[in-house]
């Protein structure tokens, strides 16, 4: 089961973020139910190491937005960098459990604990990001 599923109330009105959202969302679901289903961990390790990728590209590509942004930001948006890395090493710790390719045990209890984090904090940073650029008008509202 998923224990997120992309819908309409985690857009945050910048069409590349919230659709980068949705991709990462999926690939979390995806994830998980491969662990569910025990036989498929190889494919788990492949997705999860996608998942990886994409999470670090996401996070440059805002941080490039970030970047944009006035200097009065330059706490805030350092800040918001800071997680970003911290984000990026929960998500790589969860590889650990796939040492040798067999999943621990408690694998899916960890990923998912994990990815709860992961994407409350993107969702609710991201959120502050996008009214920030809205802010400054390098954002038009998207409804």
């Amino acid at each position: 089961m998923r224990t997120f599923v992309w819908s309409q109330s985690l857009m945050i009105g910048h069409d590349r973020i919230d659709s980068d959202h949705r991709v990462l969302i999926g690939l979390i679901g995806d994830i998980e139910e491969m662990l569910e289903d025990a036989s498929v961990t190889d494919k788990a390790k492949e997705t999860y190491d996608i998942f990886l990728s994409f999470l670090s590209s996401h996070c440059v590509f805002e941080e490039s937005l970030m970047r944009q942004l006035p200097s009065f930001y330059t706490p805030r948006i350092e800040e918001h960098c800071r997680h970003h890395a911290v984000l990026i090493e929960q998500a790589k710790s969860v590889s650990a459990h796939f040492a040798g390719g067999r999943p621990t045990p408690d694998l899916l209890k960890v990923f998912q604990k994990t990815v709860i984090s992961i994407t409350r904090d993107l969702i609710m940073d991201d959120v502050e990001l996008v009214g920030n650029l809205l802010h400054e008008q390098q954002l038009s509202f998207s409804a």
